[in-house]
């Protein structure tokens, strides 16, 4: 019986390791060392994709959106915008972006109520502790029960604590480098985080517009 008990207790804890909430690593694009670039019109921009880690990055995928860090060096002669004037386009003609911020932290963010998942084992773990008898043979006691409820709730309310607290870390980081829709002046340079629409890592091209 004690091994079986292990058994259980490894099976939850394995569980709990590969379900469990992520952390959120600031990023400063600053700091970044951009690879790839475009230029249009006087607009030089540098961009680094793959800035996202487990559950953020995973969403990115099951969103269609890609995350993106960028430097974007305005010398048109002209005050431009990035979403006004300045467009981002990919190699099949197509607009991508980029998309407003809310929008981007609503389909990156982690989900706290997917935890509340964890519940459904503290009923399940009085189930297996009740189990059965024979003449010979208890297969399980109340231990259990106790250690299955304690893992309930403390999987449950850990991981919602832990996926919110990292959501706020996430946006306060997505509003420090928000620069959609801000003016970046003629001989300036500008570093923001923003997302497009895209499934894959699109190579990015520049469109300015007049107005």
């Amino acid at each position: 019986m004690r091994t079986i008990k292990w058994l259980i207790f490894s099976l939850l804890t394995l569980l709990l390791w590969s379900g469990c909430a992520s952390n959120y690593m600031e990023i400063t694009p600053q700091q970044i060392e951009y690879s790839a670039t475009d230029e249009k019109d006087g607009v030089l921009l540098h961009y680094k994709y793959d800035l996202l880690r487990r559950d953020y990055g995973g969403n990115e995928g099951r969103k269609g959106t890609k995350f993106l860090a960028v430097k974007i060096s305005n010398n048109s002669g002209r005050e431009l915008a990035l979403g006004k004037e300045i467009r981002l386009w990919n190699s099949e003609g197509e607009e991508v972006g980029p998309i407003q911020q809310e929008a981007l932290y609503k389909d990156l963010k982690q989900r706290p109520a997917n935890y509340l998942l964890y519940l459904s084992i503290i009923p399940m773990s009085f189930l297996i502790a009740k189990g059965y008898e024979t003449k010979d043979v208890q297969v399980f006691d109340t231990n259990v029960a106790r250690f299955g409820t304690f893992f309930g709730l403390a999987a449950t309310f850990g991981n919602v604590y832990q996926s919110s607290s990292a959501n706020k870390k996430f946006k306060k980081n997505l509003l420090q480098h928000d620069i959609y829709g801000k003016p970046i002046p003629n001989g300036e340079t500008v570093y923001g985080l923003i997302g497009i629409k895209a499934d894959t890592t699109e190579v990015l091209h520049l469109k300015i517009y007049k107005d």
